[in-house]
């Protein structure tokens, strides 16, 4: 994960504390859950969730630096700790929030929007129905 080195200030409160009954076994359960996601299953995740981490400085953006803050705890406690996980898997899968960022000339501007994710998802479509079909279904 890349951490900017002056990262933008959100008007937001810290870090909520952890819950008592939170475990680090729950974390582990929660980041194998998306760890085993496939890629379209993981795109299909950040979509559902896109209202909650538009960035409010980008209107209709997913940016890099807002989801790394996010990931942290740093964007206050509206966030719940599956959502700073599920953010951590995107932005630490090989690859992944880097095919997510490309604009309209191929190049990484560090936000996208939900057509950026849906063109990935089509990407990934043959993909994702060819693993999950089966062997019967080939």
């Amino acid at each position: 994960m890349i951490i900017v080195p002056n990262p933008p200030t959100y008007n937001v409160p810290g870090p909520a504390p952890l819950p008592d009954n939170v475990t680090r076994a729950t974390l582990h359960e929660m980041s194998s859950l998306y760890a085993s996601l496939d890629r379209y299953e993981l795109a299909k995740t950040l979509m559902d969730n896109f209202d909650r981490f538009v960035d409010p400085d980008n209107p209709g953006f997913l940016t890099l630096d807002y989801l790394q803050y996010i990931a942290l705890g740093l964007a206050g406690n509206q966030f719940t700790l599956a959502d700073q996980v599920l953010v951590f898997e995107v932005l630490n899968r090989a690859g992944f929030a880097a095919s997510l960022d490309l604009d309209e000339k191929g190049e990484s501007n560090r936000k996208f929007d939900r057509q950026d994710i849906h063109n990935y998802q089509d990407a990934l479509f043959t993909e994702h129905e060819e693993r999950t079909a089966g062997p019967d279904a080939r």
